[in-house]
């Protein structure tokens, strides 16, 4: 038995065998693992806004100002980055109207196609009237097919790892996640982006 293990296991029976600290059972290496992507897309959007990415995630537990859901709205071509807090999914609806209306007024221009995740929480027909209002065309993944998602799922990723990252070393409670959010994607547009083709 490795010193490692003497004070962990007073009391135990002395025959008892442990593994080698480097190795790591199948099931647990398996469990942790993530879904294999599918290949990366080879198109992109040829003009800002000409693809915006939208999804919606919820958190376990309610920010300092009672929200529950982030959106985030993803530009394919320039990789920038839009998030906004929200207290229902209900307001999913009034987010991406306004939304809409900062690309008008602050880019003029306008989106050309919006792609949302199959799963459910945009299975609404008044999102869908909004964007159609607006002559934008919709894109839809397969239901709970996450990897036809990936841009925005990857994009999620990516920020909730910096959040969580940042919240911990400053030890900050778990309701402080809106404020890690804003300071993340405001340092994720603020960072160079560089592709490789």
């Amino acid at each position: 038995m490795s010193l490692a293990h003497k004070g962990d296991t007073t009391g135990f029976p002395p025959n008892i065998s442990f593994p080698n600290n480097d190795s790591v059972c199948r099931g647990c290496a398996e469990g942790k693992m993530h879904s294999k992507s599918y290949p990366d897309s080879q198109t992109r959007a040829t003009w800002p806004f000409g693809k915006i990415h939208l999804d919606l995630k919820q958190f376990p537990i309610e920010s300092y100002h009672k929200f529950k859901y982030f959106m985030s709205f993803f530009d394919d071509f320039s990789s920038r980055a839009w998030t906004v807090v929200l207290k229902t999914k209900g307001a999913a609806n009034s987010a991406m109207q306004q939304f809409i209306a900062m690309v008008k007024n602050q880019y003029s221009t306008t989106i050309v196609e919006w792609m949302i995740d199959g799963g459910g929480e945009f299975n609404s027909t008044a999102l869908e009237e909004t964007l159609k209002n607006n002559g934008i065309k919709i894109l839809k993944s397969a239901p709970y097919i996450h990897q036809q998602h990936g841009r925005a799922e990857q994009f999620n990723r990516t920020i909730m790892d910096k959040v969580e990252a940042m919240r911990h070393q400053a030890s900050l409670p778990d309701s402080w996640w809106e404020f890690a959010i804003n300071h993340t994607v405001y340092l994720y547009n603020s960072t160079y982006v560089c592709y490789i083709y």
